[in-house]
């Protein structure tokens, strides 16, 4: 048997990669498929892949990767099929092939190209030898490469799904609390200064019950009852007559401040 057509073929050296997508797709190993995302490309593992590709063809008369179809069993688009490593061994094709090819097989059609078989080794492989049967060492690598990529393809999936998740809304600095909690609000409203009340004061009960406000010894009183902490006192603009306003109007004194001294609507009807 002659293997042709290396167009797309380049001499290799063991330090020496490429990271060029060429080839028949059904024939291309991962790391080829995935060349452009790999740091350091991909080697001559590659050709170890396409080997057994072949051996396989060869044994059974299909590929081992197909295209996806309707009919079951039903199959990925064929670079996640390589990707994944997802081929079988159907009885129908594989019925009177021993366990040894099955086994050298798989250690070529590995995923991870650290893990695959490489030259010397298949040489060495039971297959090679006619034997039935692989060895346990061989058994136990392709079990170990098997794990593995299970393992790797399980942690691809978490960050996949990580990715597509909407992130956890958390709340910005100044951003207010809220709380259902009933003492939390009688917390809070006790944290609230008081409106009408001069600096020092003290809350008390009245007999009625409503808090009012008690000046501390030597100031004035403040009667009326507590407005509510939720409510903000506006600010009334300035009259823009100041000292000089002669309005008598009541109302214009409750809708307009005025400067310190200004006694109201008294004064400025000259009373």
């Amino acid at each position: 048997m002659k293997i042709t057509d290396f167009g797309l073929s380049r001499v290799v050296g063991p330090t020496s990669f490429m990271n060029t997508m060429c080839g028949t797709p059904q024939y291309l190993a991962p790391e080829v498929a995935s060349a452009k995302s790999l740091p350091n490309g991909y080697g001559i593992a590659v050709d170890m892949w396409s080997l057994g590709v072949i051996l396989y063809v060869l044994l059974s008369g299909r590929m081992p990767f197909v295209h996806p179809q309707e009919m079951p069993p039903e199959r990925p688009p064929i670079l996640k099929q390589i990707q994944e490593g997802l081929y079988d061994f159907s009885e129908e094709q594989w019925s009177g092939r021993s366990n040894s090819v099955r086994n050298l097989i798989d250690s070529l059609l590995t995923v991870q190209p650290e893990r695959r078989a490489t030259a010397k080794e298949v040489m060495e492989h039971s297959w090679m030898k006619s034997l039935l049967e692989p060895t346990e060492d061989e058994v136990a690598k392709v079990k170990e490469s098997r794990e593995a990529l299970t393992h790797e393809l399980s942690k691809k999936r978490e960050r996949e799904a990580r990715s597509l998740s909407p992130p956890f809304a958390r709340p910005t600095a100044g951003s207010p609390r809220i709380t259902s909690s009933p003492s939390g609000e009688k917390e809070n409203q006790a944290k609230k200064p008081r409106i009408d009340a001069p600096p020092n004061a003290s809350p008390m009960k009245t007999s009625m019950g409503s808090p009012r406000a008690v000046s501390p010894r030597g100031t004035s009183p403040v009667f009326g009852s507590v407005p509510n902490p939720a409510s903000k006192a506006k600010a009334k603009p300035m009259c823009r007559y100041g000292d000089a306003c002669y309005r008598t109007n009541p109302a214009h004194y409750e809708e307009f401040s005025h400067p310190p001294g200004h006694l109201g609507p008294r004064a400025a009807a000259g009373l």
